[in-house]
């Protein structure tokens, strides 16, 4: 097995590149740091928050809502 790695090692040498580069497309992302390709607004903190906190807490809750409402609809 390290006889593969050895070649692998030997190769990228031969070559003069590593696996360790990245491409144009991870570098270009630094630029959309501030938030503008997003479909919504993250300035406003406390409202993003917020609106995070009511998403996730709805994903995570509408299962066992379901289930309350199904056991409810039992009796």
């Amino acid at each position: 097995m390290s006889a593969v790695f050895a070649r692998s090692a030997l190769r990228a040498q031969v070559l003069g590149r590593s696996g360790l580069h990245s491409s144009a497309v991870a570098r270009s992302a630094a630029k959309e740091a501030d938030g503008s390709h997003l479909p919504f607004s993250i300035n406003n903190k406390a409202a993003f928050g917020t609106k995070l906190g009511l998403f996730m807490s709805l994903g995570f809750g509408l299962p066992f809502i379901a289930a309350a409402w199904q056991r409810y609809k039992a009796q």
